[in-house]
């Protein structure tokens, strides 16, 4: 029943915002109207230029001494909020959370910038800045952790450890072999939230990272145990051109077309490999299955009795995994 007076709830929220939207009552691409402001348009938010001048939101934690952890959200459209729970690490790591090209409160930029190769370059970028001389540590959930893969895929040598939380297919013939979302960004429920382009246009992705915001529930009941929670995703802003785009960049003829595994196998350092109970989809018989056979070293971590939303929802439970398994933490074992 809450679920279905939630689904209402934000069905008519959706209607609302469409027809406040029509009617001109305000301007829905003035900064701050809908959605809150990007770096782009708040200078108090701190950022990071990347080398072609696209700024993104990024905070540190700890001491830079330290070793370098570099977060990945999930998504794709995603953004760093889930991953703050996580400031814990900086007892150890010099960590640094950040909201991926073009999603989150980084700045919007053209859907040609959503491509494996530049969300590759934009993170050695990172790695080489921040930790120029020693390898880092990756944690990434969800998406986040097909990153990592890609990552370490194209930079092997400049990864020293990573953690994968539940990542989505790491590879086109595992992606075909199973529905990864219940239903794709053009289907019947977002475009009854407006989905269109009008919402995608030029200067219309605060329409669209609104609207997605509303409907972000709707489409992955296998993932969590109430796929209507609230909790199960934490967002500053969502990126819908974000989304959109680059799972367009990853699609030929409307199939998968992508790589993320092949030379895993080659990667030989420390792996840390987790999946929960609940989630059906891209759980932990998942990772077991398809994963966890990709890589030289790697540890199967089963966490029972949690959903997809674990990282947002029980921060504490996923300090307590990473202090058992990551490398600065060794000797306090």
């Amino acid at each position: 029943m809450r679920s279905f007076v939630r689904r209402s709830c934000r069905a008519c929220l959706a209607c609302l915002a469409c027809l406040v939207l029509a009617s001109g009552c305000l301007d829905p691409d003035a900064p701050g109207n809908l959605v809150p402001r990007t770096v782009a348009e708040d200078d108090a938010l701190p950022r990071f230029t990347l080398r072609d001048g696209a700024l993104i939101h990024l905070r540190t934690q700890g001491d830079p001494k330290n070793p370098t952890l570099i977060t990945l959200h999930g998504g794709p459209g995603g953004d760093m909020r889930g991953m703050l729970g996580l400031g814990a690490l900086s007892e150890r790591y010099f960590v640094v959370h950040w909201d991926q090209r073009g999603t989150g409160l980084s700045e919007r930029v053209p859907s040609s910038d959503f491509t494996a190769e530049t969300y590759a370059a934009d993170l050695h970028e990172l790695v080489q800045h921040f930790s120029p001389d020693a390898p880092v540590t990756l944690f990434g959930h969800s998406w986040g952790a097909m990153y990592a893969a890609l990552y370490i895929q194209r930079h092997p040598d400049r990864v020293g450890e990573a953690v994968l939380s539940e990542p989505g297919f790491l590879n086109a013939a595992i992606a075909n072999e199973t529905e990864l979302f219940t239903f794709g960004l053009t289907a019947e429920g977002l475009n009854d939230l407006g989905w269109s382009e009008w919402a995608m246009s030029p200067d219309g992705d605060a329409r669209a990272d609104f609207l997605l915001s509303l409907g972000q529930g709707w489409s992955q009941p296998g993932y969590y145990e109430d796929p209507d929670d609230p909790d199960n995703l934490k967002a500053f802003r969502l990126g819908a051109r974000a989304m959109r785009d680059l799972q367009s960049s990853a699609k030929t003829d409307g199939e998968w077309d992508f790589d993320f595994s092949s030379g895993l196998d080659r990667f030989c350092k420390p792996v840390t490999l987790i999946g929960t109970t609940i989630n059906t989809v891209i759980g932990f018989e998942q990772q077991e299955r398809h994963h966890a056979p990709l890589f030289c070293d790697v540890e199967l971590v089963r966490i029972e009795g949690e959903d997809h939303g674990w990282v947002n929802k029980h921060p504490d439970r996923v300090m307590e995994v990473l202090r058992a398994h990551l490398g600065a933490y060794e000797g306090a074992r």
